[in-house]
């Protein structure tokens, strides 16, 4: 399969709707800082018990890259109510990157 079939663009206001529409009974949304006007969302899945591991999950570090952002945001989407660890999700760490389609974030 070529780059160009695998790849897809993916702006960082659709990763963001997509978050919108999480049910917020399970998960919960905050904003970890900021990076050239876009809000970095972390989010907290699953109930954290004595002895249960938290796991930290995140995607989109590379902008060029949005299969990790999509990969993310599709665990997100799914059953995540099955799961007893804790999981800090960061579903897309370079929005300017995404946003731009290069590598690097808006400064580089």
């Amino acid at each position: 399969m070529s780059e160009a079939a695998v790849r897809q663009e993916m702006a960082y206001s659709d990763v963001v709707d997509r978050i919108d529409r999480l049910d917020r009974s399970i998960i919960s949304v905050g904003v970890l800082g900021e990076a050239f006007g876009y809000g970095i969302k972390a989010l907290k899945v699953g109930r954290r018990a004595e002895g249960r591991r938290e796991i930290l999950m995140t995607g989109g570090v590379h902008g060029d890259e949005p299969a990790g952002v999509e990969a993310v945001l599709s665990f997100l989407e799914g059953p995540v109510e099955d799961y007893l660890d804790e999981f800090t999700v960061v579903p897309c760490v370079n929005p300017s990157g995404l946003e731009l389609d290069r590598r690097a974030n808006k400064a580089d």
